[in-house]
């Protein structure tokens, strides 16, 4: 997950429209002690779990290469966690086609939304 975060802020520092934001804005976006951008963090994470695992069905694909089910036994917590993100991305990506230009677009569209 660490890599993953590392790898968000150097894609947004790659955006154009980022670069031109006044970099007290820039800064604001990189929390100094957790150094990732606040809720966009978990919103980047989510979606790239759930634009992984669109060739799926009922499973989100983590980075680690293990699936999580949409119900996994016994973990009520996580059960609402994976169903959600099957029910409300994942689907709707798959149902979509949505392809990596469109997925870097919803992302750039979630990184700045305020």
């Amino acid at each position: 997950m660490n890599q993953q975060l590392t790898l968000m802020v150097e894609w947004a520092k790659q955006l154009q429209e980022f670069q031109r934001l006044p970099l007290n804005t820039q800064m604001s976006k990189f929390p100094p002690v957790i150094r990732c951008f606040g809720h966009f963090s978990a919103q980047h994470l989510v979606m790239c779990a759930a634009f992984r695992s669109i060739h799926l069905n009922d499973v989100i694909y983590l980075t680690n290469e293990t699936c999580l089910p949409r119900d996994p036994p016994k973990v009520p917590d996580v059960n609402r966690v994976a169903a959600r993100i099957v029910d409300h991305l994942t689907t709707p990506m798959r149902k979509l086609q949505m392809n990596e230009i469109e997925y870097v677009a919803l992302k750039a569209i979630a990184l700045f939304d305020p």
